[in-house]
Protein backbone atom coordinates (compact mmCIF):
# COMPACT_ATOMS: atom_id res chain seq x y z
CA UNK A 1 0.00 0.00 0.00
CA UNK A 2 1.27 3.44 -0.88
CA UNK A 3 -1.13 5.56 1.32
CA UNK A 4 -0.46 5.88 4.65
CA UNK A 5 -4.32 5.00 6.81
CA UNK A 6 -4.82 7.29 9.67
CA UNK A 7 -5.53 6.24 12.69
CA UNK A 8 -9.37 6.52 12.78
CA UNK A 9 -10.94 5.21 10.14
CA UNK A 10 -13.97 7.17 11.32
CA UNK A 11 -12.45 10.91 10.50
CA UNK A 12 -11.70 9.72 6.72
CA UNK A 13 -14.41 10.79 4.57
CA UNK A 14 -16.90 8.42 2.51
CA UNK A 15 -14.54 9.03 -0.65
CA UNK A 16 -11.44 8.75 1.00
CA UNK A 17 -13.17 5.06 2.59
CA UNK A 18 -13.39 3.98 -0.97
CA UNK A 19 -10.14 4.38 -2.04
CA UNK A 20 -8.95 2.45 1.22
CA UNK A 21 -11.18 -0.24 0.14
CA UNK A 22 -9.65 -0.45 -3.24
CA UNK A 23 -6.47 -0.31 -1.85
CA UNK A 24 -7.27 -3.43 0.05
CA UNK A 25 -8.72 -5.08 -2.48
CA UNK A 26 -5.59 -4.95 -5.11
CA UNK A 27 -3.13 -5.98 -2.37
CA UNK A 28 -5.85 -8.89 -1.76
CA UNK A 29 -5.30 -10.10 -5.29
CA UNK A 30 -1.56 -9.22 -5.17
CA UNK A 31 -1.14 -11.46 -2.24
CA UNK A 32 -3.23 -14.41 -3.97
CA UNK A 33 -1.62 -14.03 -7.24
CA UNK A 34 1.90 -14.34 -5.83
CA UNK A 35 0.38 -17.57 -3.42
CA UNK A 36 -0.54 -19.01 -6.44
CA UNK A 37 2.80 -19.00 -7.95
CA UNK A 38 4.57 -20.02 -4.61
CA UNK A 39 2.02 -23.27 -4.70
CA UNK A 40 2.64 -23.84 -8.11
CA UNK A 41 6.92 -24.07 -7.61
CA UNK A 42 6.07 -26.14 -4.40
CA UNK A 43 4.26 -28.26 -6.60
CA UNK A 44 7.39 -28.31 -9.46
CA UNK A 45 9.96 -28.90 -6.28
CA UNK A 46 7.53 -32.06 -4.77
CA UNK A 47 7.49 -33.70 -8.25
CA UNK A 48 11.43 -33.04 -8.83
CA UNK A 49 11.90 -34.68 -5.62
CA UNK A 50 9.78 -37.58 -6.13
CA UNK A 51 11.81 -38.31 -9.39
CA UNK A 52 14.85 -38.50 -7.49
CA UNK A 53 13.81 -40.42 -4.90
CA UNK A 54 12.50 -42.65 -7.74
CA UNK A 55 15.95 -42.34 -9.86
CA UNK A 56 17.70 -43.70 -6.26
CA UNK A 57 15.18 -46.72 -5.59
CA UNK A 58 16.00 -47.78 -8.95
CA UNK A 59 20.14 -47.74 -8.98
CA UNK A 60 19.14 -49.49 -5.34
CA UNK A 61 17.40 -52.17 -6.51
CA UNK A 62 14.48 -51.17 -4.44
CA UNK A 63 10.94 -51.97 -4.90
CA UNK A 64 8.69 -49.84 -6.69
CA UNK A 65 6.17 -47.39 -4.73
CA UNK A 66 2.57 -49.17 -4.13
CA UNK A 67 0.07 -47.89 -6.74
CA UNK A 68 -1.96 -44.92 -4.37
CA UNK A 69 -5.38 -44.64 -6.22
CA UNK A 70 -7.82 -41.22 -5.16
CA UNK A 71 -10.06 -41.72 -2.15
CA UNK A 72 -12.89 -40.22 -4.63
CA UNK A 73 -13.89 -37.47 -1.84
CA UNK A 74 -13.09 -34.70 -4.11
CA UNK A 75 -14.98 -36.59 -6.78
CA UNK A 76 -17.90 -36.65 -4.45
CA UNK A 77 -17.23 -32.84 -3.16
CA UNK A 78 -17.45 -31.81 -6.96
CA UNK A 79 -20.68 -33.21 -7.36
CA UNK A 80 -22.11 -31.82 -4.20
CA UNK A 81 -22.80 -35.24 -2.43
CA UNK A 82 -25.77 -35.99 -4.76
CA UNK A 83 -26.62 -38.71 -6.97
CA UNK A 84 -25.17 -42.31 -6.58
CA UNK A 85 -22.38 -43.55 -5.30
CA UNK A 86 -21.94 -46.07 -7.78
CA UNK A 87 -21.43 -44.11 -10.93
CA UNK A 88 -18.57 -42.08 -12.48
CA UNK A 89 -18.81 -38.26 -12.83
CA UNK A 90 -19.66 -39.04 -16.29
CA UNK A 91 -22.04 -41.11 -15.54
CA UNK A 92 -20.27 -44.33 -16.08
CA UNK A 93 -21.39 -47.41 -14.54
CA UNK A 94 -18.20 -48.37 -12.22
CA UNK A 95 -17.14 -51.96 -12.32
CA UNK A 96 -16.48 -52.43 -8.65
CA UNK A 97 -18.78 -54.36 -6.85
CA UNK A 98 -20.70 -53.30 -3.71
CA UNK A 99 -22.75 -55.32 -1.68
CA UNK A 100 -23.02 -58.60 -0.18
CA UNK A 101 -23.10 -60.33 -3.56
CA UNK A 102 -26.26 -62.00 -2.36
CA UNK A 103 -26.42 -63.81 -5.42
CA UNK A 104 -23.69 -66.32 -3.77
CA UNK A 105 -26.25 -67.44 -1.34
CA UNK A 106 -28.13 -70.32 -1.28
CA UNK A 107 -31.67 -69.40 0.04
CA UNK A 108 -32.54 -72.46 2.73
CA UNK A 109 -36.24 -71.48 3.65
CA UNK A 110 -38.83 -68.44 2.89
CA UNK A 111 -40.73 -66.57 5.83
CA UNK A 112 -43.72 -64.23 5.51
CA UNK A 113 -43.90 -61.53 8.07
CA UNK A 114 -47.27 -60.17 8.03
CA UNK A 115 -48.15 -57.05 9.07
CA UNK A 116 -51.40 -55.54 10.74
CA UNK A 117 -52.78 -53.24 8.76
CA UNK A 118 -56.06 -50.85 9.22
CA UNK A 119 -59.28 -51.43 7.22
CA UNK A 120 -59.29 -50.13 3.59
CA UNK A 121 -55.59 -50.26 3.15
CA UNK A 122 -53.87 -51.82 -0.19
CA UNK A 123 -51.32 -54.89 -0.45
CA UNK A 124 -48.39 -52.97 -2.12
CA UNK A 125 -46.13 -56.52 -2.64
CA UNK A 126 -43.24 -57.19 -0.04
CA UNK A 127 -40.11 -56.17 0.68
CA UNK A 128 -37.46 -58.61 0.95
CA UNK A 129 -34.71 -58.85 2.73
CA UNK A 130 -31.91 -61.51 3.76
CA UNK A 131 -30.55 -62.78 6.81
CA UNK A 132 -28.12 -65.12 7.03
CA UNK A 133 -27.55 -67.28 10.68
CA UNK A 134 -25.95 -69.60 12.24
CA UNK A 135 -27.24 -72.13 14.43
CA UNK A 136 -25.10 -74.62 16.40
CA UNK A 137 -26.98 -77.69 17.97
CA UNK A 138 -26.00 -81.04 18.43
CA UNK A 139 -26.87 -83.90 16.73
CA UNK A 140 -27.47 -87.19 18.38
CA UNK A 141 -27.18 -90.32 15.66
CA UNK A 142 -28.35 -93.89 17.19
CA UNK A 143 -26.19 -96.27 14.48
CA UNK A 144 -27.52 -99.90 14.46
CA UNK A 145 -24.96 -101.74 13.03
CA UNK A 146 -25.83 -105.37 11.60
CA UNK A 147 -24.58 -108.59 12.75
CA UNK A 148 -23.81 -111.97 10.64
CA UNK A 149 -22.40 -115.15 11.38
CA UNK A 150 -21.13 -117.34 8.76
CA UNK A 151 -21.65 -120.92 8.12
CA UNK A 152 -18.11 -121.29 9.45
CA UNK A 153 -19.05 -119.57 12.59
CA UNK A 154 -17.27 -116.06 11.75
CA UNK A 155 -18.60 -113.08 13.07
CA UNK A 156 -19.39 -110.06 10.56
CA UNK A 157 -20.31 -106.64 12.06
CA UNK A 158 -21.23 -103.63 9.19
CA UNK A 159 -18.69 -100.99 9.64
CA UNK A 160 -19.39 -97.41 10.84
CA UNK A 161 -18.01 -94.10 9.07
CA UNK A 162 -14.18 -93.76 9.18
CA UNK A 163 -14.72 -90.20 10.29
CA UNK A 164 -16.12 -91.65 13.75
CA UNK A 165 -13.57 -91.24 16.82
CA UNK A 166 -14.91 -92.52 19.96
CA UNK A 167 -18.48 -91.91 19.63
CA UNK A 168 -18.14 -88.72 18.05
CA UNK A 169 -18.48 -87.76 14.47
CA UNK A 170 -15.93 -86.03 11.63
CA UNK A 171 -18.18 -82.64 11.86
CA UNK A 172 -17.37 -82.59 15.43
CA UNK A 173 -13.87 -83.73 15.02
CA UNK A 174 -13.27 -80.85 12.42
CA UNK A 175 -14.52 -78.58 15.03
CA UNK A 176 -12.28 -79.65 17.48
CA UNK A 177 -9.19 -79.09 15.25
CA UNK A 178 -10.12 -76.06 13.58
CA UNK A 179 -10.58 -74.71 17.19
CA UNK A 180 -7.20 -75.90 18.70
CA UNK A 181 -4.69 -75.29 15.98
CA UNK A 182 -6.26 -72.55 14.08
CA UNK A 183 -8.25 -70.84 16.76
CA UNK A 184 -5.26 -72.15 19.17
CA UNK A 185 -8.22 -72.78 21.88
CA UNK A 186 -6.96 -74.54 24.68
CA UNK A 187 -8.36 -78.08 25.84
CA UNK A 188 -10.81 -76.84 29.00
CA UNK A 189 -11.83 -74.04 26.88
CA UNK A 190 -12.90 -76.43 24.09
CA UNK A 191 -15.06 -78.40 26.73
CA UNK A 192 -16.64 -75.60 28.19
CA UNK A 193 -17.84 -74.47 24.69
CA UNK A 194 -19.41 -77.62 23.60
CA UNK A 195 -21.04 -77.90 26.76
CA UNK A 196 -22.44 -75.16 26.35
CA UNK A 197 -23.97 -76.05 22.41
CA UNK A 198 -25.36 -79.28 24.62
CA UNK A 199 -22.20 -81.45 23.58
CA UNK A 200 -21.12 -84.29 26.37
CA UNK A 201 -17.84 -84.84 26.25
CA UNK A 202 -14.84 -84.52 28.72
CA UNK A 203 -11.32 -83.30 28.54
CA UNK A 204 -9.60 -87.01 27.87
CA UNK A 205 -12.42 -86.97 24.65
CA UNK A 206 -10.93 -83.73 23.35
CA UNK A 207 -7.42 -84.99 23.87
CA UNK A 208 -8.52 -88.16 22.04
CA UNK A 209 -9.55 -86.45 19.23
CA UNK A 210 -6.84 -83.94 19.18
CA UNK A 211 -4.10 -87.05 18.86
CA UNK A 212 -5.87 -89.81 17.00
CA UNK A 213 -6.60 -90.37 13.40
CA UNK A 214 -4.42 -87.88 12.13
CA UNK A 215 -2.62 -89.91 9.40
CA UNK A 216 -3.81 -87.60 6.58
CA UNK A 217 -2.43 -84.43 8.50
CA UNK A 218 0.72 -86.11 9.11
CA UNK A 219 0.83 -87.53 5.27
CA UNK A 220 0.15 -83.60 4.11
CA UNK A 221 2.98 -82.47 6.83
CA UNK A 222 5.24 -84.77 4.76
CA UNK A 223 4.47 -83.49 1.88
CA UNK A 224 4.87 -80.41 2.67
CA UNK A 225 8.34 -80.68 4.17
CA UNK A 226 9.57 -82.47 0.80
CA UNK A 227 8.25 -80.32 -1.45
CA UNK A 228 10.29 -77.30 0.65
CA UNK A 229 13.42 -79.41 0.48
CA UNK A 230 13.09 -79.46 -3.21
CA UNK A 231 13.69 -75.96 -3.31
CA UNK A 232 16.76 -73.97 -3.50
CA UNK A 233 17.73 -72.94 -0.02
CA UNK A 234 16.35 -73.59 3.52
CA UNK A 235 16.84 -71.92 6.56
CA UNK A 236 17.13 -74.16 9.84
CA UNK A 237 16.77 -72.67 13.67
CA UNK A 238 16.31 -74.24 16.81
CA UNK A 239 15.29 -73.38 20.51
CA UNK A 240 14.86 -75.49 23.97
CA UNK A 241 11.20 -76.72 24.56
CA UNK A 242 9.92 -79.16 27.32
CA UNK A 243 7.35 -81.87 26.50
CA UNK A 244 5.85 -84.32 29.07
CA UNK A 245 8.10 -83.03 31.82
CA UNK A 246 11.26 -83.57 29.58
CA UNK A 247 13.41 -81.00 28.19
CA UNK A 248 14.12 -80.68 24.08
CA UNK A 249 14.63 -79.11 20.90
CA UNK A 250 12.29 -77.80 18.85
CA UNK A 251 14.11 -77.91 15.13
CA UNK A 252 12.46 -75.23 12.03
CA UNK A 253 13.29 -75.78 8.78
CA UNK A 254 11.73 -73.30 6.27
CA UNK A 255 11.82 -70.69 3.38
CA UNK A 256 9.99 -67.80 1.98
CA UNK A 257 7.52 -70.35 0.99
CA UNK A 258 6.97 -73.12 3.70
CA UNK A 259 7.82 -74.24 7.53
CA UNK A 260 7.46 -77.25 9.49
CA UNK A 261 8.34 -77.98 13.11
CA UNK A 262 10.20 -80.97 14.58
CA UNK A 263 10.74 -81.77 18.39
CA UNK A 264 13.00 -84.49 19.73
CA UNK A 265 15.40 -84.86 22.42
CA UNK A 266 18.63 -83.82 20.77
CA UNK A 267 19.83 -81.70 18.28
CA UNK A 268 22.83 -83.06 17.11
CA UNK A 269 23.27 -83.25 13.55
CA UNK A 270 22.51 -87.02 13.13
CA UNK A 271 19.29 -86.09 14.96
CA UNK A 272 18.74 -82.90 12.45
CA UNK A 273 19.59 -85.18 9.05
CA UNK A 274 17.20 -87.42 10.27
CA UNK A 275 14.35 -84.45 10.46
CA UNK A 276 15.69 -83.76 7.08
CA UNK A 277 14.73 -87.31 5.75
CA UNK A 278 11.12 -86.19 6.09
CA UNK A 279 8.57 -89.06 7.66
CA UNK A 280 11.07 -91.70 5.63
CA UNK A 281 13.46 -93.44 7.88
CA UNK A 282 16.06 -94.76 5.42
CA UNK A 283 20.11 -95.20 5.13
CA UNK A 284 22.20 -94.84 1.90
CA UNK A 285 25.12 -95.19 0.69
CA UNK A 286 26.17 -93.41 -2.20
CA UNK A 287 28.19 -91.03 -3.84
CA UNK A 288 26.97 -88.31 -1.75
CA UNK A 289 27.84 -90.41 1.35
CA UNK A 290 31.03 -91.23 0.38
CA UNK A 291 31.89 -87.87 0.03
CA UNK A 292 31.09 -87.16 3.52
CA UNK A 293 32.44 -89.76 5.38
CA UNK A 294 35.59 -88.54 3.39
CA UNK A 295 34.88 -85.29 4.16
CA UNK A 296 34.47 -85.82 7.97
CA UNK A 297 38.28 -87.69 7.49
CA UNK A 298 37.10 -90.86 8.11
CA UNK A 299 39.73 -93.31 7.26
CA UNK A 300 39.62 -94.92 3.96
CA UNK A 301 39.97 -98.14 4.78
CA UNK A 302 36.42 -97.85 6.71
CA UNK A 303 35.25 -96.17 3.49
CA UNK A 304 36.46 -98.80 1.34
CA UNK A 305 34.30 -101.19 3.36
CA UNK A 306 31.09 -99.25 2.40
CA UNK A 307 32.10 -98.95 -0.99
CA UNK A 308 32.68 -102.48 -1.55
CA UNK A 309 30.00 -103.96 -0.34
CA UNK A 310 26.53 -104.80 -2.30
CA UNK A 311 23.90 -103.75 -0.08
CA UNK A 312 23.39 -100.03 -0.32
CA UNK A 313 19.79 -98.93 0.34
CA UNK A 314 18.62 -99.83 4.78
CA UNK A 315 14.87 -99.23 5.10
CA UNK A 316 15.37 -99.55 9.32
CA UNK A 317 17.09 -98.89 11.70
CA UNK A 318 18.15 -102.34 12.58
CA UNK A 319 19.04 -103.79 9.58
CA UNK A 320 21.40 -100.45 9.37
CA UNK A 321 22.99 -101.39 12.83
CA UNK A 322 23.41 -104.94 11.65
CA UNK A 323 25.43 -103.92 8.90
CA UNK A 324 27.70 -101.97 10.91
CA UNK A 325 28.56 -104.87 13.28
CA UNK A 326 29.27 -106.92 10.00
CA UNK A 327 31.55 -104.51 9.03
CA UNK A 328 33.08 -104.59 12.07
CA UNK A 329 32.97 -100.38 13.27
CA UNK A 330 30.80 -100.91 15.95
CA UNK A 331 34.00 -102.32 17.87
CA UNK A 332 35.84 -99.94 16.97
CA UNK A 333 37.01 -97.11 20.02
CA UNK A 334 38.66 -94.59 17.94
CA UNK A 335 38.34 -90.89 17.28
CA UNK A 336 36.69 -89.70 15.24
CA UNK A 337 33.55 -91.93 16.03
CA UNK A 338 33.02 -94.35 12.65
CA UNK A 339 29.67 -95.38 13.93
CA UNK A 340 28.53 -91.69 14.21
CA UNK A 341 30.32 -90.51 10.89
CA UNK A 342 28.59 -93.32 9.12
CA UNK A 343 25.12 -92.59 10.08
CA UNK A 344 25.44 -89.30 8.90
CA UNK A 345 26.57 -90.03 5.76
CA UNK A 346 24.14 -92.69 4.97
CA UNK A 347 21.48 -89.87 6.14
CA UNK A 348 22.77 -87.66 3.73
CA UNK A 349 22.81 -89.81 1.43
CA UNK A 350 19.35 -90.90 1.88
CA UNK A 351 18.06 -87.37 1.65
CA UNK A 352 20.01 -86.87 -1.68
CA UNK A 353 18.32 -90.42 -3.24
CA UNK A 354 15.52 -88.92 -2.24
CA UNK A 355 15.94 -85.75 -4.62
CA UNK A 356 15.75 -83.28 -1.57
CA UNK A 357 18.39 -80.66 -1.17
CA UNK A 358 19.83 -80.73 -5.01
CA UNK A 359 20.88 -77.13 -4.80
CA UNK A 360 22.04 -76.19 -1.31
CA UNK A 361 25.16 -73.97 -1.06
CA UNK A 362 26.35 -75.60 1.66
CA UNK A 363 26.66 -79.48 2.57
CA UNK A 364 26.17 -80.34 5.79
CA UNK A 365 29.48 -82.38 6.18
CA UNK A 366 31.47 -78.96 6.87
CA UNK A 367 31.04 -76.87 9.10
CA UNK A 368 28.85 -74.09 8.74
CA UNK A 369 29.57 -70.37 7.46
CA UNK A 370 29.12 -69.28 10.90
CA UNK A 371 32.96 -70.17 11.65
CA UNK A 372 34.05 -68.05 8.75
CA UNK A 373 34.68 -64.41 10.01
CA UNK A 374 34.81 -61.88 7.13
CA UNK A 375 35.94 -58.28 8.25
CA UNK A 376 36.12 -55.20 5.95
CA UNK A 377 39.07 -52.84 6.27
CA UNK A 378 38.57 -48.83 6.97
CA UNK A 379 40.18 -47.56 3.55
CA UNK A 380 42.94 -45.24 3.76
CA UNK A 381 41.13 -42.86 1.42
CA UNK A 382 38.76 -41.78 4.49
CA UNK A 383 40.99 -38.73 5.29
CA UNK A 384 41.13 -37.61 1.70
CA UNK A 385 37.29 -38.06 0.91
CA UNK A 386 36.63 -36.54 4.13
CA UNK A 387 34.26 -39.01 5.37
CA UNK A 388 34.48 -40.35 8.36
CA UNK A 389 32.50 -43.74 10.08
CA UNK A 390 29.17 -42.82 12.26
CA UNK A 391 28.27 -43.85 15.43
CA UNK A 392 24.59 -45.47 14.41
CA UNK A 393 26.12 -48.88 13.89
CA UNK A 394 28.22 -51.62 15.54
CA UNK A 395 31.69 -51.35 16.04
CA UNK A 396 34.91 -52.99 14.46
CA UNK A 397 34.63 -56.00 16.88
CA UNK A 398 31.00 -57.06 16.74
CA UNK A 399 30.64 -57.04 13.03
CA UNK A 400 33.60 -59.68 12.61
CA UNK A 401 31.76 -62.33 14.44
CA UNK A 402 29.92 -63.09 11.47
CA UNK A 403 29.57 -63.43 7.46
CA UNK A 404 27.25 -60.53 6.89
CA UNK A 405 28.82 -57.15 7.88
CA UNK A 406 27.72 -53.65 7.13
CA UNK A 407 29.50 -50.05 7.32
CA UNK A 408 28.70 -46.78 6.83
CA UNK A 409 30.85 -43.45 6.05
CA UNK A 410 29.57 -39.71 6.26
CA UNK A 411 31.18 -36.64 5.98
CA UNK A 412 29.69 -32.83 5.17
CA UNK A 413 32.53 -31.46 3.84
CA UNK A 414 33.75 -34.08 1.03
CA UNK A 415 35.98 -32.66 -1.59
CA UNK A 416 35.33 -32.08 -5.21
CA UNK A 417 35.11 -36.11 -6.81
CA UNK A 418 37.57 -35.46 -9.72
CA UNK A 419 38.14 -38.08 -12.67
CA UNK A 420 40.88 -40.97 -11.29
CA UNK A 421 39.82 -40.52 -7.53
CA UNK A 422 39.55 -44.21 -6.17
CA UNK A 423 38.91 -45.89 -2.68
CA UNK A 424 39.88 -49.39 -2.35
CA UNK A 425 37.54 -51.70 -0.36
CA UNK A 426 39.50 -54.33 1.16
CA UNK A 427 37.69 -57.77 2.07
CA UNK A 428 39.40 -60.19 4.59
CA UNK A 429 39.45 -63.56 6.04
CA UNK A 430 40.03 -63.64 9.66
CA UNK A 431 41.40 -67.68 10.28
CA UNK A 432 38.66 -70.07 11.19
CA UNK A 433 37.11 -70.81 14.31
CA UNK A 434 37.66 -74.66 14.75
CA UNK A 435 38.34 -76.97 12.29
CA UNK A 436 39.79 -75.63 9.21
CA UNK A 437 37.84 -74.58 5.75
CA UNK A 438 40.21 -75.08 2.95
CA UNK A 439 37.75 -74.50 0.07
CA UNK A 440 37.34 -70.53 -0.68
CA UNK A 441 33.67 -69.05 0.87
CA UNK A 442 32.15 -66.78 -1.79
CA UNK A 443 30.78 -63.36 -0.27
CA UNK A 444 29.08 -60.67 -2.37
CA UNK A 445 29.98 -56.87 -1.72
CA UNK A 446 27.34 -53.66 -2.51
CA UNK A 447 28.49 -50.04 -2.53
CA UNK A 448 25.54 -47.73 -2.00
CA UNK A 449 26.90 -43.44 -2.77
CA UNK A 450 25.11 -40.84 -2.38
CA UNK A 451 24.92 -37.63 -2.84
CA UNK A 452 21.76 -35.21 -2.21
CA UNK A 453 20.75 -33.59 -5.39
CA UNK A 454 23.93 -35.18 -7.63
CA UNK A 455 22.14 -38.16 -9.65
CA UNK A 456 25.02 -38.23 -12.51
CA UNK A 457 27.40 -39.64 -10.23
CA UNK A 458 25.76 -43.06 -10.19
CA UNK A 459 25.75 -43.42 -13.72
CA UNK A 460 29.42 -42.75 -13.37
CA UNK A 461 30.04 -45.07 -10.69
CA UNK A 462 28.28 -47.92 -12.47
CA UNK A 463 30.16 -47.67 -15.97
CA UNK A 464 33.37 -47.97 -13.44
CA UNK A 465 31.91 -50.97 -11.62
CA UNK A 466 30.81 -52.78 -14.83
CA UNK A 467 32.67 -56.09 -14.88
CA UNK A 468 34.22 -56.80 -18.35
CA UNK A 469 31.84 -59.54 -19.99
CA UNK A 470 33.18 -62.80 -20.90
CA UNK A 471 33.38 -64.29 -24.40
CA UNK A 472 33.13 -67.91 -24.46
CA UNK A 473 34.82 -69.81 -27.30
CA UNK A 474 32.64 -72.58 -29.12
Amino acid sequence: MTARTPDSLERLSHADLIGVVRELIGEVGRLRAENEKLGFALKELKAEHQAVKDELARLKNLPPRPPQKPSGMDKATDRGGSGSSDKSPAGEKSSRRRGSQLDKLTIGATVVVTAKAPAGSRRKGYEEIVVQDLSLSPQVTLYRRERWETPEGERIIAELDPGIVGGYGPNLHRFVLALHFSGQVTCERIVALLHGMGVRISKRQVVRLLTVKLETFRAEDAAVLKAGLGGAYVTVDDTGARHAGKSGYTTQIGSNTFTVFRTGPSKSREAFLSRLCGSTTLYVINDAALGYMKDRQLPQAVIDKFADHKERIFSRPENWERHLQALGLTDLKVTPDPVLIASEAALWGAIRHQGLLQDTPVRPGRQSYRAVRLSLLEPAELPVLGVSATSGQPDANQIKRGTVLSRRWVGNRAPAVVDGMTAKLIVQREPDQGTTIDDAVPFGLAVTLSMPGVVELYDQARLRLRLPEKIRGR
